[in-house]
């Protein structure tokens, strides 16, 4: 939505990228690293410590969309900062799935995502 995505383009492009699937043209690898991380990933990376109670819902205020979009990308409130994003395990040739994504609306932490499954070395 709008509301959102003016919130992601104002943190800055060193942290988030905003791009209209309609109006931007968008690069090939661009495409290929959203195939392959995905939200599921993706979410369960910057998601592992969010308590759904955390997430704002539709028709909650522009100020608590932005200040969960700032915890959320900014400050990686919500992440385990000695596990490497989907991203990194991309460019290092790992699997980006292999953060599980959080259970909907569980009120909690997802116990998986304490330990998610170490990447395996890549083969040379």
């Amino acid at each position: 939505c709008i509301d959102c995505s003016g919130a992601h383009r104002n943190l800055g492009t060193h942290i988030s990228v905003v791009k209209s699937v309609t109006l931007d043209k968008w690069q090939s690898k661009w495409v290929d690293t959203v195939a392959k991380i995905g939200n599921k990933a993706s979410n369960g990376f910057f998601e592992a410590r969010l308590f759904s109670t955390d997430k704002p819902r539709e028709g909650d205020s522009l100020e608590r969309k932005i200040a969960f979009i700032r915890k959320k990308y900014g400050k990686m409130m919500y992440t385990f900062r000695n596990k490497p994003s989907p991203a990194e395990l991309l460019q290092q040739e790992g699997r980006p799935d292999a953060f599980p994504p959080p259970p909907a609306n569980s009120g909690a932490p997802p116990a998986q995502a304490k330990a998610p499954a170490p990447a395996p070395a890549p083969r040379r």
